[in-house]
C-alpha cells in the first residue's frame, strides 16, 4: 500500500493546480483545456509512477544498478515497442504547451521543455524506487523519446 504513496501525490497536486486553474479561467473551453489536461497529467502519472509488479524491458538493454534500482545512461543501445510509446504518450504535453503558452516559443525552449519534463519523470521514478521499492527503471532513452513526444505536439 506504501506504494501508491508517489501516485496519490501527483495525483492530488495536479487536482489542486486544476481546480485553482479552473477558477481564473472563465471561458467553457478554457475549462475544458485545463480539466483535460489534467485528465492526461493523471493517466501519465499512472503509467509511470504506478508501482509494478513485474518490470520486463522488452529491449535489450545493459543496465546499470543502485540499491538494486536499475538504470541506463547509453542512449539507443536497443529500441522496441516502448520507444514509440513514449512518443505517444508526450505528444499530448506538446499540445498542452502549445495552448499554454505564447505562440512564438523557439526550437530550443520547446526542446528544453520535452527534455526537462522526461528528466522529472524519469528521476521521479529512480528516486521513488529507492524510497518505496516502485519496481520502475530509469532510461536515458525516455528522456530522449519524452522531449521528441513534446516537440512534435507543439509543431
Amino acid at each position: 500500500m506504501i506504494k501508491w504513496i508517489p501516485f496519490t501525490c501527483f495525483i492530488f497536486i495536479i487536482a489542486i493546480a486544476s481546480d485553482r486553474l479552473s477558477a481564473t479561467h472563465r471561458s467553457f473551453w478554457q475549462r475544458v483545456t485545463i480539466w483535460s489536461g489534467a485528465i492526461y497529467f493523471a493517466a501519465v502519472s499512472w503509467l509511470t509512477m504506478a508501482p509494478t509488479s513485474l518490470n520486463i524491458p522488452t529491449a535489450s538493454k545493459h543496465f546499470f544498478y543502485f540499491h538494486q534500482i536499475a538504470y541506463n545512461v547509453i542512449p539507443f543501445q536497443a529500441t522496441s515497442w516502448e520507444f514509440f510509446l513514449n512518443i505517444v504518450m508526450t505528444i499530448p504535453a506538446g499540445v498542452y504547451l502549445y495552448l499554454a503558452s505564447e505562440r512564438h516559443r523557439t526550437l530550443s525552449r520547446v526542446l528544453i521543455a520535452g527534455v526537462c519534463l522526461g528528466l522529472f519523470i524519469e528521476s521521479s521514478q529512480f528516486i521513488f524506487d529507492l524510497i518505496f521499492d516502485l519496481q520502475r527503471t530509469a532510461d536515458i532513452d525516455d528522456v530522449i523519446t519524452n522531449a521528441l513526444g513534446v516537440y512534435i505536439g507543439f509543431f
